[in-house]
């Protein structure tokens, strides 16, 4: 759908949120990360530690990933690590998404997608949001 030049909506936004929605192709989730158990050798058990909780559940939404990747090599290894972009509708009662969370992505084209996570580097928009814009990185390792 061509954006006008002048909205017709009574907000620019509206217009914009619309013709995104068209795009969704896939559904997202934002989780928050659990915590790690104690692992005993011995006897090959963990205890403790928490599971990953939802911090918002599963929503039509869209991934782009954007700019190249960004590829370093240390005395560890390769890392090969890639920026992601994803947008799904702004609610009012959705909770705040901050550094530390992850996204988890299903649906759309490439089904590769659905087999990574994606560590939320910020989740801000303008004052005039017409959907919530996730800025997330992948290291691209395979998610249980």
């Amino acid at each position: 759908m061509p954006l006008s030049p002048i909205p017709t909506a009574a907000h620019w936004s509206d217009v914009i949120a619309e013709a995104a929605r068209t795009m969704f192709n896939g559904e997202a989730r934002v989780m928050l990360p659990g915590t790690p158990g104690t692992y005993d050798p011995i006897t090959d058990t963990v205890t403790g530690g928490t599971p990953p909780t939802v911090a918002q559940d599963w929503r039509p939404a869209r991934a782009q990933h954007v700019g190249m990747p960004l590829e370093t090599s240390d005395g560890n290894g390769w890392s090969t690590k890639r920026r992601f972009r994803f947008q799904w509708d702004l609610l009012p009662d959705d909770p705040i998404i901050t550094k530390g969370m992850y996204v988890e992505y299903r649906g759309g084209k490439d089904p590769s997608l659905a087999r990574f996570d994606y560590q939320v580097l910020s989740a801000v928009n303008s004052s005039h949001a017409a959907l919530r814009t996730v800025e997330a990185m992948s290291e691209l390792g395979i998610s249980e």
